[in-house]
């Protein structure tokens, strides 16, 4: 009878995030799953759920935390990729908004097909530029300039207001692996050496 030794190394989890990078040891994949991280995030995102239902002054929004912990765990995947110079920027780019856009765009049309059947007409215009600027994950600025901060709300709320959130994510996703490659370039340069998280 043959017995597995304690040293062996142990098969990769298969709950192991999409993040973790592929082909690296069982304990880089392992470091990079932490369960209260996730389950906070998961948390935050409830709240904004629920924010979204119920209004304001009933429950905390939860963005900003579920933005701090996204933004944590993908500089750690970027640093992971960046320090074995694995970190392709116009991949990641691609896996991201291949993830992100087909649900997006489906709740847009939805939303373009309600405007059209329940709303006044001298809101199309402005409802039809919003549209596009989530779906070019710039609608943050475009209701920036409008003066429509995130958390208002009354008539002249916009259909699309929920996805600020989601063109903040979006624009960090693009401009974050960029800096992270002059970083890792500039390190090199000066044969400096870092321990990504």
């Amino acid at each position: 009878m043959t017995t597995l030794s304690r040293t062996s190394s142990p098969r990769p989890r298969p709950d192991a995030p999409a993040g973790a990078d592929a082909g690296a040891p069982h304990a880089s994949a392992r470091s990079s799953w932490v369960p209260e991280l996730h389950g906070l995030r998961g948390l935050a995102l409830a709240l904004v759920v629920l924010f979204h239902l119920f209004g304001h002054g009933r429950v905390s929004g939860g963005v900003d935390v579920f933005l701090v912990v996204s933004g944590y765990l993908a500089t750690a995947t970027l640093l992971r990729r960046a320090e074995r110079r694995a970190l392709d920027p116009v991949a990641y780019w691609g896996r991201t908004f291949v993830r992100l856009a087909p649900p997006a765009l489906v709740v847009l049309a939805a939303t373009a097909l309600l405007m059209v059947l329940t709303a006044p007409e001298n809101t199309w215009l402005q409802t039809l530029r919003e549209i596009f600027a989530t779906a070019t994950y710039w609608v943050n600025w475009e209701m920036i300039s409008g003066q429509l901060a995130y958390g208002a709300a009354g008539p002249g709320t916009s259909p699309v207001q929920h996805f600020w959130s989601l063109s903040v994510q979006a624009q960090f996703f693009v401009v974050w692996p960029l800096l992270i490659l002059l970083v890792a370039a500039a390190v090199r340069r000066t044969g400096c050496r870092s321990t990504p998280p």
